[in-house]
């Protein structure tokens, strides 16, 4: 269940650029008095995004919208006004967090070896982010959103920068069947060596 109130607006950071990051909201500053219209815009603009990847965070994506609003402190009306929709909104938090695992790979640069890069995708795959993602992916997907069509667009960009046998298409696209397979639970976490050995001959 929901923690009702755990990200009201009253107690989220306020922001003076838009869109602003859920991540800088610590869930105790109080919103000043004085703040403009934009600024409140933000917080609960923020305070809607806290909730959501709250509720979605593991891949169950069932909760609904007053939920949601709920647990944000905030009406419906409000999740409508800053996302439209449902897909909106999704399509809000997959933008972030796809944003969040770009930072961390990128934190990666230093790691030269491609299997151990490999590994570390597939892990980040079956993480609760992860898991997250593939269920709003495919959601997305056949809501006709673009955003669904390619659940993690980094990895192809980032297997250009490593010398591998086959394409980094070919290599993107069956990392995407794995973690699909392992966030889904139909491949338990255990299979990775098994899967890294399959990708042995494309890396």
């Amino acid at each position: 269940m929901l923690n009702t109130n755990r990200w009201s607006v009253s107690t989220v950071k306020v922001f003076a650029s838009a869109p602003a990051d859920p991540a800088d909201c610590d869930g105790f500053a109080t919103v000043d008095p004085m703040a403009t219209q934009v600024e409140r815009r933000n917080a609960t603009r923020n305070a809607i995004l806290h909730a959501s990847i709250e509720a979605f965070e593991g891949g169950d994506l069932s909760a609904s919208l007053e939920s949601i609003a709920a647990s944000a402190g905030v009406t419906k009306g409000s999740i409508h006004y800053h996302f439209t929709s449902r897909t909106g909104l999704l399509e809000a938090v997959a933008t972030y967090a796809f944003t969040e695992i770009e930072k961390r790979i990128a934190a990666r640069a230093d790691v030269v070896d491609v299997a151990t890069w490999v590994r570390e995708v597939l892990e980040d795959q079956v993480s609760p982010r992860g898991r997250m993602l593939y269920a709003i992916a495919d959601e997305l997907a056949r809501a006709g959103s673009l955003i669904g069509s390619d659940p993690f667009p980094y990895i192809s960009l980032r297997l250009t920068e490593f010398e591998i046998a086959a394409p980094p298409t070919v290599v993107a696209a069956a990392l995407i069947q794995y973690g699909r397979q392992l966030a889904y639970g139909s491949t338990p976490i255990e299979a990775i060596d098994g899967i890294m050995a399959d990708l042995r001959s494309l890396l």
